[in-house]
């Protein structure tokens, strides 16, 4: 990692944002300090979603996209 990407990291761009993600971003959490993130559950071939994890997933995608 550059210093100057880890410079930006230490910013703390979203520090006083709601951020609502998509899969894409699960690392952010770790990676900056943020108000609150919101996050689809994730699935997997062990690990398939329950009907309430899925119903979860469509409200956090309505909200993101809207």
């Amino acid at each position: 990692m550059t210093e100057f990407i880890r410079f930006y990291q230490y910013l703390n761009w979203f520090k006083n944002f709601i951020i609502r993600l998509d899969l894409g971003y699960l690392g952010i959490q770790k990676d900056y300090v943020c108000k609150e993130v919101f996050i689809p559950e994730k699935s997997s071939k062990l690990h398939k979603l329950l009907d309430d994890e899925k119903l979860s997933n469509k409200d956090k995608a309505k909200d993101r996209i809207a």
